[in-house]
């Protein structure tokens, strides 16, 4: 087994640990990630997909000023 950085160990429990929490309380399988931004690297979504999930995204996020969600 490599020996893995804290960075590749931070990653693989988050992926792990908030896809459980998810399947926990909605009751069903998680198979889909957004990612927020374009933080993530090819490894990233290797560990992503070793961990069960089926389709990867990219979510990018904007702000306009005095512009509330509810306003859209």
């Amino acid at each position: 087994m490599p020996v893995l950085t804290a960075t590749q160990e931070h990653v693989i429990y988050e992926l792990s640990e908030s896809k459980t929490i998810l399947e926990q309380a909605l009751n069903k399988p998680v198979e889909f990630l957004a990612w927020l931004g374009d933080s993530f690297t090819k490894e990233m979504i290797d560990l992503a997909i070793a961990r069960g999930y089926k389709g990867l995204f990219m979510a990018k996020t904007t702000y306009t000023k005095n512009i509330l969600p509810m306003d859209l």
